[in-house]
């Protein structure tokens, strides 16, 4: 527990830095997180960012593309990184292919994460007896597991939905 309220303690002195427009302090104070944090996704997307806030006298842009990468290649599920490593290659990079795919992987990282909170929510507002809001929610997931992505999700999933959704609607 320590350990932990040290690093959200340094993470804010970080924004602060941030907030303040000293970058290359913050920058610092990350790439020391990282030296206790190695391989830390949210850290490395940090750094990126970072990196790219530096005058000319900074590090390198290649050095935010790895720090990108090597979130992505940690946590292949992390939509955030994903969306800064698409972002990086489609307005630093100009290469709009790559940012597609990164995009996409965003997309797709993002929408599984959303339908399982929303499923989730569905069940807590359920428990609460907040039938209407519960039903909303899973009527965005199941837009979500349908229409954007029709053929990646199973059927026992959709199945499991639709039971969830049916009795919310005959207690309408």
């Amino acid at each position: 527990m320590k350990r932990t309220a040290n690093y959200k303690r340094r993470i804010n002195a970080i924004r602060a830095l941030m907030d303040d427009q000293k970058y290359a302090q913050a920058l610092a104070k990350v790439d020391g997180l990282l030296g206790e944090w190695q391989d830390q996704p949210a850290l490395l997307v940090l750094r990126a960012h970072l990196i790219q806030l530096q005058e000319e006298d900074g590090p390198p842009l290649e050095d935010a593309a790895e720090a990108l990468k090597r979130a992505t290649t940690l946590d292949e599920q992390n939509g955030d990184a994903w969306l800064e490593l698409a972002h990086f290659q489609f307005a630093v990079e100009d290469n709009a292919k790559a940012a597609d795919k990164s995009f996409a992987q965003a997309v797709d990282a993002s929408r599984k994460t959303l339908i399982a909170a929303l499923l989730g929510r569905a069940a807590a507002l359920e428990e609460l007896g907040r039938k209407p809001e519960a039903f909303d929610c899973l009527s965005a997931a199941r837009y979500l597991q349908s229409a954007i992505a029709p053929n990646n999700h199973s059927p026992s999933a959709e199945t499991s939905l639709f039971e969830r959704w049916e009795s919310l609607v005959a207690d309408r």
